[in-house]
């Protein structure tokens, strides 16, 4: 049988990212993303993810970067 290996710190913070978002926790889901993005480099200088799995994670963080450009308190609603 054949699975894709995980990353489970990466996966965590991950998690963590999108239920921070969910949960409308701006502050929080940035500081996670940027953790992630940092864990994610440090893994591959370091040799622990191999490009595979590298290619695999950066593709997730790229799939949110968009969003998390612009996720902060300064874009909520000042009107009625």
């Amino acid at each position: 049988m054949f699975w894709d290996k995980k990353n489970a710190e990466l996966e965590a913070l991950f998690d963590s990212v999108n239920m921070n978002c969910r949960n409308n926790y701006k502050d929080a889901a940035q500081e996670d993303y940027q953790t992630y993005l940092r864990r994610l480099e440090e893994l591959k200088e370091s040799g622990k993810l191999n490009d595979k799995m590298y290619k695999k994670y950066k593709e997730m963080a790229d799939s949110i970067s968009q969003k998390m450009a612009n996720y902060n308190h300064n874009n909520n609603v000042k009107t009625f």
